[in-house]
């Protein structure tokens, strides 16, 4: 169980035992540190502290039901601390902290709720119905002409293009006539980065943060100027609500910023390997193929969560390739973890890769199995998709670090997987592809590259 350094059970600061050390140099983690956490996690349990020798300061890492809660509760970690408002001054700039609102604190509960304004029922159906026959036709369409293409490439453009015009109304492929829609892509891939090592970025990144708030101003300024074409933009509600009527521009682009890029670009991370797995298991498309054969048009999102096969696929995926390998923040109190302790002002892991592999957790977890997730094995944490999914954070939805929009995630990647099976004609033009962690989040080694085959 997590302990404060001041409890009285006997499991104070000074009678815990020291974590072990993971690494004494620091080189793997730095190179390969998805892997690296997994490892650890295999090697040395829940709690494991690496040096790095470059740097000084120790990282401590923390996984499995009792490390992640840890890491979850605000007295032991802040996740980060509090940032400018201004995208363009944070993004990128040398401090090493993301551009974001803080994720903690009484302004970030308050930012959070107003977004859940966002996530209603009646929301989530205009955004599937919006987008399903776009993503339907585009699927019907790409690769006829008998070339390979990059599903990577393909669906980064579409659902971007999609997502962002639901956002924000003036979508990438409307602004400037689509001319710097290919440019947005690269920079919501770069801004992205920043939540891992900023300095792997594959674009300038002054351009990039340029860019994008180019973007975000122009969005902001068509939805006022124009109401009546953008009204339905579920940007136009948001504006509407007191708490955004009290934040400046630079603030409402920082929200803008968090609903395109770490919202939609992480479904597409999170959408890239369910096509994977669906690519490499043959047997586990077929199953979903039949529970989805008679299935009710048009779809709703009521009919997407009845789906229940397809929703343990879903999760299976998300549990061998979470949207980031870990999440970061810095430890403010002394706390004991398993008996180890972690000490106050470090920088602590939450090690989402490695627990959704830990054998303590799930039971051969490098088996990709998605019966596991259904009764009667229901394998992991009893509340491992409720009151920390580890994939979509933890607590509750209004209070804690749970994702404001996690309902809306799972409904998007059942949607995608429908329609992918349903359009099922797509085959590896190199069947040695596989799902790397270049940077913070997962990737196709070689952009997924996909040939056209006859519709099954």
């Amino acid at each position: 169980m997590t302990r404060s350094a001041n409890s009285q059970d006997g499991r104070t600061a000074k009678q815990a035992k020291a974590a072990p050390k993971a690494s004494i140099f620091g080189l793997d983690f730095v190179l390969h540190t998805a892997e690296f956490t997994k490892k650890a996690v295999a090697r040395h349990g829940h709690v494991w502290e690496v040096h790095i020798a470059a740097v000084g300061p120790s990282v401590y890492g923390l996984a499995g039901a009792e490390g992640l809660q840890a890491f979850y509760d605000p007295q032991n970690i802040a996740r980060y601390p509090a940032a400018d408002s201004s995208l363009l001054l944070n993004l990128w700039t040398s401090n090493g902290f993301p551009g974001l609102p803080p994720l903690d604190g009484e302004g970030f509960l308050r930012r959070k709720n107003n977004f859940l304004t966002l996530t209603t029922w009646d929301a989530a159906e205009k955004l599937l119905q919006a987008t399903d026959q776009p993503i339907v036709e585009a699927l019907q369409h790409i690769g006829r002409d008998g070339s390979t293409f990059s599903y990577w490439d393909f669906s980064n453009r579409l659902i971007l293009g999609l997502y962002s015009k639901q956002w924000f109304g003036l979508g990438i492929e409307d602004w400037n006539g689509g001319k710097h829609a290919a440019d947005i892509v690269v920079a919501v891939q770069d801004a992205f980065a920043i939540f891992g090592d900023k300095h792997l970025t594959h674009r300038p990144q002054e351009l990039a943060k340029i860019m994008l708030t180019d973007y975000f101003q122009a969005a902001l300024a068509a939805l006022r100027s124009q109401p009546k074409e953008h009204g339905k933009a579920l940007l136009a509600a948001y504006l509407q609500t007191p708490e955004s009527q009290k934040l400046n521009d630079d603030e409402l682009i920082m929200d803008m910023f968090q609903m395109l890029v770490t919202g939609t670009y992480g479904l597409l991370i999170q959408g890239n390997s369910l096509m994977y797995r669906l690519l490499k298991h043959p047997k586990i498309r077929a199953k979903i193929a039949a529970e989805i054969s008679n299935i009710q048009e048009p779809l709703t999102i009521k009919t997407l969560l009845a789906q229940k096969y397809t929703e343990a696929f879903v999760k299976e995926t998300l549990r061998w390739y979470p949207a980031v390998f870990a999440l970061a923040g810095h430890s403010t109190r002394d706390f004991v973890v398993e008996g180890k302790l972690v000490p106050a002002g470090v920088k602590v892991l939450a090690c989402l890769y490695g627990t959704c592999h830990d054998p303590t957790v799930f039971e051969d977890p490098e088996s990709f199995d998605p019966e596991r997730h259904l009764p009667p094995r229901s394998e992991g944490p009893q509340a491992f998709w409720n009151d920390y999914s580890v994939v979509f954070g933890a607590g509750n939805n209004r209070t804690g670090h749970s994702c404001a929009g996690k309902w809306l995630a799972m409904a998007h990647l059942l949607h995608i997987t429908i329609r992918l099976v349903q359009n099922w004609n797509f085959e590896m033009a190199d069947d040695s592809e596989q799902i790397e962690w270049p940077r913070f989040e997962p990737h196709p080694e070689n952009g997924l590259m996909l040939q056209r085959v006859p519709l099954q």
